[in-house]
């Protein structure tokens, strides 16, 4: 009878064990659909680039979009808010906006390296909107070729843009907003020097 007793009883310790096994390899399984590859995932701040929310240009509006247009003209963008094209004389000057500039001004400035931030009131809450406002400030204060202006006909809370790239972006992301503004002021036809947001040192 203790032979028995004692197969039982390894038998159970077995079946014990397989059981915590299996459901330890269970959990992994788990943690890996939920978030341990990177399949549809924003990649590493740094890798801007990369970025499959990365949106880049090379076509009319960058590469023969530099023209002026007289200032009563309403440049028809196809994409908006515009990354590149035809635009007026005078870019629109850096800073904070809260109300909508004309993109046609706006655009001048990407032309001579300016980031915009675009942000839709209606799709982001009060401490977003504080956040965001924050980040652009601080770019402000150091130097960078920065606007910060709404646009509520956005499908996404905030789009960032430079000469010849958009970020679509739906909540305030502090390092992609600062990688892409590494990455991309400045980046422009034009030399900065020449104008563009003449209220940056």
């Amino acid at each position: 009878m203790n032979w028995l007793a004692s197969q039982a009883a390894g038998r159970a310790t077995i079946w014990r064990t397989t059981i915590g096994v299996l459901a330890l390899l269970g959990a992994l399984l788990v943690l890996q659909a939920c978030g341990g590859g990177t399949d549809g995932a924003a990649p590493a701040v740094g890798d801007i680039r990369d970025d499959p929310r990365l949106e880049v240009y090379d076509d009319d509006q960058t590469t023969e979009g530099q023209t002026h247009v007289p200032s009563t003209v309403d440049v028809p963008y196809t994409t908006v808010p515009p990354y590149g094209g035809p635009h007026d004389p005078t870019p629109l000057t850096c800073g904070i906006y809260t109300t909508a500039p004309r993109f046609e001004n706006a655009v001048h400035a990407l032309e001579h390296g300016a980031v915009v931030i675009w942000y839709s009131r209606r799709m982001l809450s009060e401490p977003q909107l504080e956040e965001l406002r924050a980040i652009a400030t601080a770019q402000l204060e150091d130097g960078v070729y920065m606007i910060y202006a709404p646009y509520e006909a956005m499908a996404v809370p905030i789009t960032l843009t430079t000469w010849g790239e958009r970020l679509p972006l739906e909540d305030v992301e502090p390092g992609v907003i600062e990688a892409y503004i590494d990455e991309f002021k400045h980046d422009a036809p034009e030399p900065t020097a020449a104008g563009g947001c003449r209220t940056a040192s």
